[in-house]
């Protein structure tokens, strides 16, 4: 007795969870047999799905940062969490710069 089940739009998130590691694994061990597969017709194959994985990755990551890059509240925190170092610097060098003594300083 075999009874199917309705297609769900997450069997297809799902499927596409489960197949994404086995294409990876498959591209890595192409990729050590590659002085095998040099000259074979499969390669170009090999080369083809390892890009499309490429770009996959690339968008999948990218979007998310690209978007929420352009929204201003967190254009300004991710601008300070990358330069966290620099504007503590800047900070020191423009308390150096303009002469000023800090706190501890003054006390002694």
């Amino acid at each position: 007795m075999i009874q199917f089940t309705e297609f769900e739009f997450l069997d297809l998130f799902t499927s596409l969870l489960a197949f994404v590691p086995t294409g990876w694994s498959f591209l890595l061990i192409a990729q050590v047999f590659r002085p095998v597969l040099k000259n074979n017709w499969i390669r170009g194959t090999v080369v083809s799905v390892a890009r499309l994985y490429n770009i996959m990755f690339g968008v999948i990551t990218m979007t998310p940062v690209a978007f929420l890059s352009w929204m201003p509240a967190f254009q300004s925190m991710q601008t300070r969490i990358l330069f966290n170092d620099t504007f503590s610097r800047g900070l020191q060098i423009l308390k150096i710069l303009s002469g000023k003594k800090s706190q501890v300083e003054k006390q002694f």
